[in-house]
């Protein structure tokens, strides 16, 4: 007999970057730490909601994201929670793009066409999908009460994650800098079901 486990998890994007600020195409490439502003916006701010289990990406963003609204927790990097590969769009803004025909095919298809050398939105998504079940994975198999996780990553994954588990579309679910959803739903073996979210602010800025 299959165990249920009921689980709260808060999903929080990583605070603001110089590449957040200037609008740029900073994904899986492109390795930087939060700007002054980012950390101003959190520094001020720690988290307060019983979190037990606390996971991030691996990229600076995330992981002092996750230090400054969890000092001192332990941290599980999940690998593979990263942002898209924008291919040759990294690193790059809209300003920097405008006139190029790649570009331009892009914003045509709605974000639905892959980044030219990088990741398509099904590709991503299944990468995704794929460490976000890593993640429940590695949660207590038994546990007395609700399991209450934190999941600090980028905003391309909250928005894979999000349009997967509720059957919306994937950019129904663009967030700011240090926001994001919290979920509750119960897990039988690998099924999730009796989900329910709501925005999340954590203090972070636009």
């Amino acid at each position: 007999m299959q165990i249920e486990r009921k689980v709260r998890l808060l999903l929080i994007r990583h605070g603001q970057t110089a590449g957040n600020l200037e609008g740029r195409f900073n994904g899986c490439r492109t390795d930087e730490p939060l700007c002054p502003e980012g950390r101003e916006a959190l520094e001020e701010r720690r988290m307060e909601d019983g979190s037990e289990y606390i996971f991030t990406s691996p990229m600076k963003r995330c992981m002092e994201t996750a230090e400054l609204l969890y000092p001192g927790m332990p941290k599980r990097i999940l690998p593979t929670m990263r942002e898209m590969d924008f291919g040759r769009f990294e690193g790059r803004n809209h300003a920097e793009l405008d006139g190029d025909p790649e570009y331009q095919a892009w914003i045509d298809s709605g974000g639905k066409n892959g980044f030219p050398g990088g990741e398509d939105r099904k590709s991503f998504s299944l990468r995704t999908m794929a460490a976000f079940r890593v993640m429940l994975n590695l949660l207590p198999e038994e546990a007395e009460g609700q399991l209450r996780v934190a999941l600090v990553c980028h905003g391309g994954n909250i928005m894979a994650i999000m349009s997967e588990l509720t059957g919306n579309g994937f950019y129904d679910y663009l967030v700011k800098n240090g926001e994001g959803y919290e979920l509750t739903f119960s897990m039988t073996g690998d099924t999730i079901h009796d989900l329910s979210y709501h925005s999340l602010y954590t203090g972070g800025s636009a």
